[in-house]
């Protein structure tokens, strides 16, 4: 009974760091043999209106005695239970629908507005015909996969997603330059890390392996745009370029809608401490979005900080949605390079467009 409430006592000091007003345990015990370990990790939302946070990702053990605690935060979730990552409360809500399964091949496809007119969708790797680092719906002829392959994927695709058109990209350089896109930019693929699109029947499309798609839409005046965002991009203000883009193409942010796609999380974007200290310096309120790491790391949210800088500009925070989990830990469902070691793979489409 001492060692059990040693347990507990370690437990109170360990969630009362994070600042969350708890309310009493719920403890359960089993018998398992394990070294001394502790390591604490947010749980996942249970159901709506509450956050459980887990000592259970590798739990807390000693000896034989295995013990997981759960507390349920006070804190209220916004309207629509959060489905993947982030997980904290103040990130925002989010429905998550995939297209219904024709069959075995069916390929999975996250969406964050459940309107048939505003054709977009987020894309894992599940599905395809690549194989290898490729495996296997790798969408990009520009790194290294098979030409058969790639092609095969596009088949696959449209054959699900009927009214998806030619797809306008750019050549992703992790900088802040949105380019303004028509009808006429089939086969070109200047640099840059956005587009903005007015009208219909012009599609947007990104590639991602961890950094952030955005997808953007303001349907009233009708214009689409998408960014991405890796850490060089954010810090640049790729945001603010992506917004100034779509106002300038006709949008209003009053009726902007911001969807964040599958990146990697809090949990996995681990840093050397300088940089985490320039995010902290560049970007305001950035070091909200921080979090301790191994001596000389820490851990950055992205799309914490991304949330921040739209609603910074005016976006409202309702328009603002985070869909689908850490590219990282859900690396058999999405392309990740981190969980891949550096070493290159294939990469996620995102795309959007009006019809």
């Amino acid at each position: 009974m001492r060692l059990f409430r040693g347990f507990l006592a370690l437990a109170r000091i360990l969630v009362g760091d994070l600042g969350v007003e708890l309310t009493q345990p719920d403890v359960e015990a089993a018998f398992e043999p394990a070294p001394l370990l502790v390591a604490l990790s947010w749980g996942k939302v249970r159901y709506r209106g509450q956050i459980v946070l887990e000592f259970l990702h590798q739990a807390i053990s000693l000896d034989e005695i295995l013990i997981a605690i759960h507390r349920s935060s006070k804190a209220q979730i916004p309207k629509i239970k959060i489905i993947g990552y982030p997980l904290e409360s103040e990130q925002p809500a989010v429905t998550i629908s995939t297209d219904p399964s024709t069959g075995s091949s069916a390929i999975p496809i996250l969406r964050a507005w459940d309107d048939p007119s505003i054709c977009h969708g987020f894309v894992g790797r599940i599905g395809g015909a690549g194989v290898g680092r490729y495996a296997s719906l790798n969408l990009s002829y520009f790194v290294g996969d098979q030409k058969d392959a790639v092609d095969r994927n596009w088949q696959l695709l449209r054959v699900q997603v009927p009214t998806i058109g030619d797809v306008a990209f750019v050549n992703q350089v992790h900088g802040i330059e949105v380019r303004r896109v028509d009808a006429n930019a089939r086969g070109e693929r200047p640099d840059g890390d956005g587009m903005v699109a007015s009208g219909e029947r012009v599609f947007l499309g990104l590639f991602t392996a961890d950094c952030v798609p955005i997808l953007m839409v303001d349907k009233a005046h009708r214009v689409v745009g998408g960014l991405h965002a890796g850490w060089r991009g954010l810090i640049g203000g790729i945001v603010g370029a992506g917004i100034r883009a779509m106002t300038e193409a006709g949008a209003r942010l009053v009726d902007l809608q911001v969807a964040m796609g599958p990146s990697i999380g809090l949990c996995c974007f681990e840093v050397d401490s300088p940089l985490a200290d320039r995010f902290a310096r560049e970007i305001p309120g950035a070091v909200r979005h921080r979090r301790a790491g191994l001596p000389g790391k820490a851990y950055i949210d992205l799309r914490g900080i991304i949330n921040d800088q739209f609603e910074a500009t005016g976006v409202d925070a309702e328009n603002i949605l985070s869909v689908g989990p850490c590219s990282k830990c859900e690396s058999s469902r999405f392309f990740s390079r981190r969980a891949a070691g550096g070493k290159v793979t294939g990469v996620q489409l995102s795309f959007i467009g009006l019809t």
